[in-house]
């Protein structure tokens, strides 16, 4: 099985000028402003499916990302699904992310923040390991992960006590349980 697709934005911010503080006393905060030049953004994107043996099926697939002010980047993505029993079903993942910087990051005009233009974009790499167990009406999935984000935008304070960003290292593991009931 093939999945393909393929995505064109051109984001255009228009009257990027807004308030921060209660709706009551708007005037008493600071105003914000974003330069109003658009960012082209274009994805290409795959995946396949295939059954390697009757209870093991493969997923590969790639994303391509290119941004007009941060660049390219392809981020891969492969699993292995194993039909256990009738009743409990594994799961083995590997995927990369992107996320560009938005343009609040890199780019507002404040009193309050310093925008920082130098940001990289986050790549975030994540493993995961997924038990299900169903039941008649119902399933629990269990699921081990691991994420590691480079280069993630992160606040900061400039010397000036300005809110700003910055690029840093992340890392987000754990164990998550989820129980869902079909009501009918």
């Amino acid at each position: 099985h093939w999945l393909l697709g393929w995505e064109w934005r051109n984001p255009r911010l228009s009257d990027t000028k807004f308030y921060v503080g209660p709706p009551e006393n708007r005037f008493a905060t600071a105003s914000y402003q974003a330069p109003e030049d658009g960012r082209y953004i274009r994805g290409l994107f795959g995946q396949y499916q295939h059954d390697l043996t009757d209870d093991l099926e493969l997923i590969a697939g790639i994303r391509y990302d290119s941004y007009s002010d941060f660049g390219n980047h392809t981020s891969p993505r492969l699993g292995l699904v194993q039909q256990a029993s009738d009743t409990d079903i594994f799961k083995l993942l590997y995927s990369e992310a992107f996320r560009a910087p938005n343009r609040i990051d890199t780019s507002v005009i404040s009193p309050e923040y310093q925008s920082n233009p130098a940001l990289d974009p986050e790549t975030a790499n994540t493993g995961e390991l997924i038990w299900i167990h169903l039941f008649g009406q119902d399933y629990i999935a269990t699921t081990l992960f691991n994420t590691q984000i480079d280069d993630a935008v992160i606040e900061g304070i400039t010397p000036e006590l300005k809110r700003t960003w910055l690029n840093g290292e992340v890392r987000i593991s754990g164990l998550e349980t989820e129980w869902q009931y079909h009501w009918n």
